[in-house]
């Protein structure tokens, strides 16, 4: 269903066999996911990403899905189950294998959505247009750029698609796109988050797809162009400094990209120079395996066996994922070695596209001074050693105390994280996580980079400037200095890519004491990494700490840290560390 006939999709009925054909050719594993997801869903059974629903959650069987669920534990199952990410998966699943089930499921779930969470009148305020409900705007967003666009495309010609049905559809989008185009510029007038580049990217599918309005397409254009120059520092990096954001905004900005050409929608801003550096920007704070460094509310989505089918389409994708968009539709975009094919994204370039070949790598050594990161490495490649550095600080609802917090990797695998992000909601686990006492920074004993208000806000921030940054031949030294209520920090990285080894050394600061200690910690990847840490100078004690990480939204894992402690002598403290690859 395409409007007026003219918009033109990402893909024709014609393409349609030929992706799947190739998708089962190439990629068995993930059509193999499309159609489990789907069976389950039809047996009543959703897992969802950015929710606790890891596991599979029952939520009413197939027609009588209940779409209001709650999960008792995580405020976010609701709105991911109203993003509809199963109808992707039931229509990817009758492509491939022809079976008219996973098409009559389809109809049969966006029917009950429609008619089982209409719009109510309690919804409209700026308040209540964002409130625990299924037609929050960033949800609605997600319903008209995503699962009900691609499926209708999907399943063109179906019988299963009735013309009553398109009509229930039509009349439900237009409803929802005025609910959005009335509280979503209110709610963001600067256009400087990610959920108005989301919820004006329905704006855009919806008036091109599924209501034939140009007008409506034109606005979300506009809007669309200030999104792009807004949220997008020079460096690349998106302003909230969440690499998972950071790439989820990527990828909807190459979507949108993608079909604005088809269509010849012409962008104002300059969309392949600022892609283009937010996807070498993706490419410098990955790991060496092309997951994503967990920097703030960011899922690292790592090792990929664990993770690469229980994380859909849009849901915080890794760097590799985006890098492979990012190689197929600009021009000149960094591969560096991370990315990875995957059968989603022939269906948004095609059933010829090639997958993009390595290369054009960023250098291996970067300040980022928009966005607050530094990265070096020893080459690109799965076996890389080197580090990512935070020490930017933006403060604003998905960031944590992390300033100068870092994580390395030796010779590809993971040693000192980031513990990610885990849940949403306002539990001590949630504040404990986004404390810097979670985190590999150094802390005077009893303080902290802020004062944690609650899950979204902060107070007392402390501030962090760059002091200098020295590229030679045989090593790469970085240093920064935070100050924060009662205290600073110095923190010093030297890195030798010869050996791929890191020296980091910490002189604190403490007002108003002269006496206490410092403690400098390195959460692990595992409670066994390989690589080595040692303090060699300072004498700091050290012992280690069972520690929970969390590699993707509603995950923990068991872990450990290694934690150093020294002590205050008339106000200063100074340690330095060593960390080696195995």
């Amino acid at each position: 269903m395409t409007g007026n006939g003219r918009a033109r999709y990402f893909f024709g009925p014609g393409d349609r066999a030929a992706i799947a054909e190739r998708a089962g050719r190439e990629f068995p594993d993930e059509c193999a996911w499309w159609a489990e997801s789907a069976d389950r869903f039809l047996a009543g059974y959703v897992k969802l990403p950015t929710s606790f629903a890891s596991d599979w959650t029952f939520i009413g069987k197939a027609p009588d899905w209940d779409w209001n669920r709650r999960h008792p534990e995580d405020v976010e199952f609701l709105w991911s189950l109203s993003r509809c990410y199963p109808l992707n998966d039931l229509a990817r699943a009758w492509a491939v294998s022809g079976e008219d089930k996973y098409a009559a499921g389809w109809a049969a779930a966006i029917d009950g959505w429609i008619r089982s969470c209409p719009h109510r009148l309690e919804y409209e305020s700026v308040s209540a247009a964002n409130g625990k409900h299924p037609w929050r705007i960033l949800e609605a967003g997600f319903r008209l750029f995503d699962a009900w666009p691609f499926g209708l495309a999907v399943l063109e010609g179906h019988p299963a698609i009735t013309p009553e049905l398109e009509a229930r559809i039509r009349e439900s989008a237009a409803e929802q796109a005025a609910f959005i185009r009335r509280w979503s510029p209110a709610t963001w007038p600067r256009a400087n988050h990610n959920h108005y580049l989301y919820e004006m990217s329905g704006l855009l599918f919806a008036g091109l797809f599924l209501l034939d309005d140009p007008e409506l397409a034109a606005f979300a254009t506009r809007e669309l162009d200030r999104c792009i120059g807004t949220q997008f520092n020079a460096d690349g990096g998106q302003i909230e400094a969440c690499p998972s954001y950071h790439n989820g905004c990527v990828r909807r900005g190459l979507l949108d990209l993608r079909i604005a050409g088809l269509n010849g929608i012409a962008f104002s801003a300059d969309w392949d120079g600022i892609l283009r550096r937010a996807a070498r920007f993706s490419a410098i704070v990955s790991r060496p395996d092309g997951s994503s460094v967990p920097v703030g509310d960011s899922d690292s989505i790592s090792p990929p066996s664990a993770f690469w089918f229980a994380a859909p389409d849009t849901a915080s994708p890794r760097a590799d994922v985006v890098l492979w968009g990012a190689a197929a539709i600009l021009d000149d975009a960094p591969a560096a070695g991370t990315v990875r094919a995957g059968g989603e994204w022939l269906w948004y370039l095609g059933p010829g596209q090639a997958v993009p070949a390595a290369g054009n790598p960023p250098a291996l050594c970067s300040l980022l001074k928009e966005t607050g990161f530094a990265s070096f490495r020893d080459r690109w490649g799965a076996d890389a050693t080197g580090a990512t550095v935070k020490w930017g600080a933006n403060w604003m609802g998905h960031s944590h105390a992390d300033l100068l917090s870092f994580e390395y990797y030796s010779r590809g695998r993971p040693v000192v994280v980031d513990p990610g992000r885990y849940e949403y909601n306002g539990t001590p686990r949630r504040r404990a996580l986004k404390m810097a006492a979670a985190h590999s920074c150094a802390l005077p004993e009893g303080h902290d980079q802020a004062v944690y208000v609650d899950s979204w806000k902060w107070a007392e921030t402390a501030d962090c400037a760059v002091e200098s940054w020295e590229e030679g031949a045989d090593r790469i030294r970085f240093a920064a200095r935070l100050t924060a209520k009662g205290w600073r920090h110095r923190r010093t990285f030297t890195f030798t890519p010869a050996d791929g080894r890191l020296v980091i050394e910490d002189e604190l600061e403490l007002s108003g004491s002269a006496a206490g200690f410092a403690v400098t910690r390195f959460p692990l990847a595992a409670p066994e990494v390989p690589g080595a840490i040692a303090c060699i100078a300072g004498g700091a004690e050290r012992t280690v700490e069972e520690i929970e990480i969390s590699p993707r939204y509603g995950v923990l894992q068991e872990s450990r840290a290694v934690v150093y402690r020294f002590p205050f002598r008339d106000g200063k403290a100074r340690a330095s560390f060593e960390l080696r690859p195995d």
